[in-house]
């Protein structure tokens, strides 16, 4: 009597098990600069528990007022995405050299602060019927209004507060009159332009 045997082959196809660690190993966020700006952007640096210092990488998730920011996925953040008063959130995730993968670490929000005023421009200016003419240039990237004060300057040297224009009727000797002016917004940023008159015997 022939018998026959059946032989079951089992195929077994490779599977990689991805264990979900319960806790981030991230402990805090460092932010520079503090505080942040449309000027600066923002950089995120996680604190991990010392004895995974090496062990793990990031990836990075930021929201700005509760929207995320499609295909930025890095430590850096421009500040083109937000605005002075945005809330930003960064949701770190942390992934171990063995495959681990951890929660979100995700901290409490942090809020653009007010951006400065810049000088945009050199300043000019010309000599003409015994009078120096001139303007200084600076501008605010949050569009607020910026206003000009004399820090330092010679004797009889006029400044517009509004337009940065200025002018000067000398009665020093000849040299050279160093200039501060800053320039202000309403919500206390300030930026300093510092330059040189010269005065020379002949001057036209």
């Amino acid at each position: 009597m022939l018998r026959r045997l059946l032989i079951i082959a089992v195929l077994s196809l490779p599977f990689t098990a991805i264990a979900m660690e319960e806790r981030s190993p991230v402990v805090q966020l460092r932010y520079t600069p503090a505080p942040v700006n449309v000027l600066s952007g923002i950089t995120v640096e996680p604190v991990v528990q010392d004895d995974l210092i090496d062990e793990v990488s990031f990836s990075y998730r930021w929201l700005v007022n509760g929207e995320e920011i499609d295909f930025e996925d890095s430590p850096f953040l421009s500040g083109d995405f937000f605005k002075r008063g945005d809330e930003i959130i960064v949701e770190v995730k942390a992934y171990g050299i063995t495959g681990e993968e951890y929660p979100p670490f995700i901290p409490k929000p942090i809020y653009a602060d007010n951006a400065p005023p810049q000088f945009t421009k050199d300043p000019k200016a010309e000599y003409d019927d015994d009078l120096y003419r001139g303007r200084v240039y600076a501008e605010d990237v949050d569009g607020d209004e910026v206003s000009y004060r004399l820090i330092e300057g010679p004797q009889n040297f006029d400044l517009d507060a509004n337009s940065g224009r200025f002018q000067w009727q000398p009665e020093e000797n000849e040299g050279l009159y160093p200039v501060k002016i800053e320039a202000f917004d309403p919500y206390n940023g300030r930026a300093e332009q510092i330059f040189q008159l010269e005065l020379s015997t002949v001057r036209r």
